[in-house]
């Protein structure tokens, strides 16, 4: 790709300590959609950062593992440093509640409850098998080809990294979208990180959990967001690369096309399952809107790895802003 360039790793999303319960960060630009840092970076931060918290406050404790996160959106952060506090909420023998509140220039941003516990325990605690599936079923896959790119019902799309661009965060992830679906409610995918030294940890969910494509530009005709668009971008991203033709990177790149664009005002995100340690190279991403009415849209993302089985549940409450009112955005995203 002519000019290509990498975004910072996921390792670049790191808080560092100030005073107890204090955390500076600075999220780089390349984590931003347009002028403002992207939410889910943002969570991915603070959940490192509350773990850190526990770990050095409370280290008789074992709860490694945070389990719920309850984040409400109050102000667009930038890509300038910002503090997270971090107070205690409740402190157990087996599960814990703290606070984090994400303030830049002196108002708040972000306020989270975060619990923690053992997920591994208690190890003989009641668990029962119960016939739950993703519905409608997803759309069948064989992994092993996907990464080769030759899983003829799946099509890979790329967002070339542009330090100018706007949505720079897609970068970060190679996406699978099926060439077959028609329902404009819901967006499925397979992701992968493009950068072979990042991987999928437990305290990137947050970030896989608000990553989705847009499911808002299915219903925009014209939108180069939508999954139509998105296969055909796609399909077209594949003939160049055999026909060997270098794409060319300017500020365009990456970008969609549409009318409006959701951000998001509140996400509840409940973790099933640990990760390996290391993480792992492949989830399976569904978003569905569950209700699209004056210009807010609730909506559910379900997260599954290679087994399908669930790691990660969320539920978005999103505003669509209309970009035919923003100045200088002009409704390219």
């Amino acid at each position: 790709m002519a000019g290509s360039v990498m975004p910072p790793r996921f390792s670049a999303l790191q808080p560092s300590s100030k005073l107890e319960g204090e955390y500076l960060i600075k999220i780089p630009s390349a984590y931003t959609f347009g002028p403002r840092i992207f939410g889910g970076a943002a969570v991915a931060v603070a959940h490192k950062a509350v773990n850190d918290y526990i770990s050095k406050n409370y280290p008789d404790l074992d709860q490694p593992d945070v389990i719920n996160i309850q984040w409400q959106f109050l102000r667009y952060l930038t890509p300038t440093e910002a503090c997270i506090f971090i107070t205690p909420v409740h402190i157990g023998k087996s599960a814990s509640t703290v606070r984090a509140t994400i303030q830049q220039g002196g108002k708040d941003a972000m306020v989270g409850l975060l619990n923690l516990t053992n997920i591994a325990q208690p190890a003989n605690g009641f668990s029962f098998d119960v016939p739950w599936n993703i519905n409608p079923r997803p759309t069948e896959v064989n992994l092993s080809k996907l990464s080769d790119d030759a899983d003829d019902r799946w099509i890979s799309i790329l967002t070339p990294y542009n330090p100018k661009g706007f949505r720079k965060v897609h970068s970060y992830l190679k996406f699978f979208v099926p060439v077959d679906l028609e329902d404009p409610s819901y967006r499925e995918q397979w992701i992968t990180p493009t950068d072979p030294d990042n991987w999928f940890t437990n305290d990137m969910l947050g970030f896989v959990a608000d990553v989705s494509l847009p499911i808002l530009d299915n219903y925009f005709p014209g939108s180069t967001g939508s999954q139509a668009s998105s296969v055909k971008i796609g399909l077209q991203q594949r003939k160049n690369r055999n026909a060997g033709i270098a794409e060319t990177l300017d500020e365009s790149s990456g970008s969609y096309i549409a009318p409006a664009m959701i951000s998001s005002q509140s996400m509840n995100l409940e973790i099933r399952k640990r990760l390996p340690q290391k993480g792992v190279k492949w989830l399976y991403v569904r978003a569905t809107a569950k209700r699209i009415m004056n210009s807010r849209m609730s909506m559910k993302v379900e997260i599954l790895d290679e087994g399908m089985e669930l790691v990660a549940l969320a539920q978005h409450l999103c505003a669509i802003i209309d970009l035919r009112r923003q100045q200088g955005i002009k409704g390219k995203m």
